[in-house]
């Protein structure tokens, strides 16, 4: 099945998803800020009692921070696509899309090819994107490349991927993002109606702690 005939038997897009979402989901508890490595939590009393109005001040501001789930977010332009998960900006960097995971391809593995071009055709080159980190996940992996979600009109190209079935979920070491719970469900709905690779390759498994081996 081509890519283009996946998408003409299901046409799915991550902003309708997320609107159906959204309407049914209940909401969320924000999660807990991660540890600091700076003063341990015993030095933290005596602090208190040495300066009790500015350490309050200073947790006071440092709460409007945790709370807020404001995210770094740059604009930037695509240069060339690398791979399905993969491309290049006009200012030199590599992009890593991340809490995703596509086939290889340069192994040769089942939807490769197409996972790649599903990319290239939501982000040809020359096209204006907006790159958001996320403070919860590594911002940079061992080869330098951004790891960023990817945004274009509104759109969470990385959800879009997942949704077509050119991508599936990957929460390298078990850490989960902000678009966790949304990605694992598209994910899901995606293998449930065979769009993708999910019916091009039936024998893989939908494993979110592991990159997807296509077969």
């Amino acid at each position: 099945m081509s890519f283009v005939d996946v998408l003409a038997v299901e046409p799915v897009t991550a902003t309708t998803f997320a609107a159906e979402r959204s309407r049914t989901a209940r909401p969320r508890a924000p999660s807990a800020p991660k540890a600091s490595s700076g003063r341990s939590a015993a030095a933290a009393p005596a602090a208190a009692a040495a300066a009790p109005g500015a350490v309050a001040v200073a947790l006071a501001l440092a709460g409007c921070s945790w709370g807020s789930g404001e995210t770094a977010q740059d604009d930037e332009t695509v240069a060339r696509v690398v791979d399905g998960d993969t491309l290049d900006l006009e200012g030199g960097d590599r992009v890593r899309l991340v809490q995703i995971d596509t086939p290889e391809l340069r192994e040769g593995e089942c939807y490769g090819d197409e996972a790649a071009r599903a990319l290239a055709e939501l982000l040809p080159p020359g096209t204006p994107v907006r790159l958001e980190a996320d403070p919860g996940l590594d911002g940079v992996d061992r080869y330098g490349r951004l790891l960023r979600y990817v945004h274009r009109d509104g759109t969470n190209v990385n959800l879009e991927l997942v949704l077509r079935g050119a991508a599936s979920v990957w929460f390298f070491e078990g850490d989960r993002g902000r678009y966790a719970d949304e990605l694992l469900e598209a994910a899901r709905s995606a293998q449930a109606a065979g769009r993708g690779l999910w019916g091009a390759c039936p024998g893989t498994r939908l494993d979110p702690e592991r990159a997807v081996e296509t077969r």
